[in-house]
């Protein structure tokens, strides 16, 4: 007996067939009509007795006459199991982790007897769990039926997901990574079953992380590096590595589509490098959606300018953020009427202001030539 194991509160009777042990005459192949019934009482008191089958035993403990004991092949074939919704539960109770392939589960349960090795002689405990709570691969929570019981034991149940809540947090599990010591939640860990190939807990603040391939395991250093086009140049590293550390810290998130919108814009080390150090800071910048209309328009001016006028025009996006927000808009119209962004656009001054207005002019064709040759402009 364990500190770490909880024993049934009650007294156990194991029936053995003596001809099923392993004894002194085991290799003689001689059969007895023998049976070996083993009675532990609560008080501590074990006996091994050896009786003729035929025989009646009416056993009282020697040590303290108790003679009140419970089948175990009773409890192990069911029958019997209802009967443990008096077991003296609470909070400090010890509980039992079993980790699988499949699933991870955190149950309070008792070590019953199952049978004996006659020849030490010795007692065999199995676990049996009562309340349980199990988290699969998948992502699924499934928890023990409380109807089996005649009492409420959601308490428990609560404080069995945060035991196993803490154990995955501590420990290596399935790959899931770790925060630094503090318990992760379950939507953290589902987030990281959903994305086994993400290996640091800083992912999970990251934006547009399906940009990384899923069958590729990315550090966070990796996942940077990856993004980049130019990941030879140290100066451009450690100017990524400056963007996302104080993304995190400004934004509490990290938007890597809007970092790959610049590596993949600008080829040139110089602008890129001058791109990322007059980087964006913006919750418009962390914006999914924005950053994939602003990776679009910039696609679609690099058919027009050049990389160091994208570099000034990058820059100057946020000089005035409503003329920002509205040539965002204006372009997620254009793209729509445009056949993805092939449409009438044509060169004017590489601006904020400039390349908006052209884009209000195109989209004043665009609802023109919907309304058939009529001259009314969109709003």
């Amino acid at each position: 007996m364990t500190d770490n194991k909880i024993y049934d509160l009650r007294s156990w009777r194991i029936v053995s067939d003596f001809n099923q042990l392993n004894h002194l005459f085991s290799a003689s192949n001689i059969l007895a009509d023998y049976i070996v019934e083993t009675f532990i009482c609560t008080c501590s008191h074990k006996e091994f007795i050896v009786r003729d089958s035929s025989q009646e035993l009416h056993y009282h403990c020697k040590k303290c006459g108790n003679d009140k004991f419970d089948s175990t092949d009773d409890f192990w074939n069911n029958s019997a199991k209802r009967a443990y919704s008096d077991l003296p539960f609470d909070i400090s109770t010890p509980h039992h982790i079993e980790i699988t392939q499949q699933h991870i589960t955190a149950s309070y349960g008792v070590h019953v007897p199952s049978s004996i090795e006659f020849s030490k002689p010795r007692v065999v405990y199995d676990y049996q769990p009562l309340l349980y709570v199990r988290l699969n691969r998948d992502g699924t929570i499934e928890k023990s039926n409380m109807r089996e019981f005649e009492y409420t034991r959601s308490k428990l149940q609560n404080e069995l997901e945060e035991r196993l809540l803490a154990h995955i947090s501590h420990n290596d599990v399935w790959g899931i990574p770790h925060n630094k010591g503090a318990i992760l939640s379950l939507d953290e860990i589902k987030f990281f079953l959903e994305h086994p190939h993400l290996k640091e807990y800083d992912f999970i603040r990251w934006q547009s992380y399906y940009l990384l391939p899923p069958k590729i395991d990315f550090t966070i250093e990796d996942a940077l590096m990856y993004l980049s086009y130019n990941p030879s140049a140290k100066s451009v590293k450690k100017a990524i590595y400056k963007v996302y550390d104080k993304e995190l810290s400004m934004l509490n998130k990290f938007s890597s589509a809007h970092l790959y919108t610049l590596t993949s814009i600008f080829q040139d080390v110089n602008y890129l490098k001058k791109t990322l150090n007059h980087y964006h800071y913006y919750n418009d910048f962390s914006d999914e959606i924005e950053n994939c209309i602003l990776f679009s328009l910039m696609r679609l001016l690099q058919n027009y300018y050049t990389e160091e006028e994208l570099c000034y025009f990058y820059i100057s996006l946020t000089d005035d953020i409503q003329i920002f927000d509205n040539l965002l808009s204006e372009y997620r119209y254009y793209f729509s009427e445009s056949d993805n962004g092939d449409g009438n656009f044509q060169r004017v001054p590489c601006t904020v202001d400039k390349i908006h207005d052209e884009l209000v002019r195109c989209n004043a064709e665009f609802t023109s030539t919907f309304l058939g040759g009529s001259t009314i402009s969109k709003e």
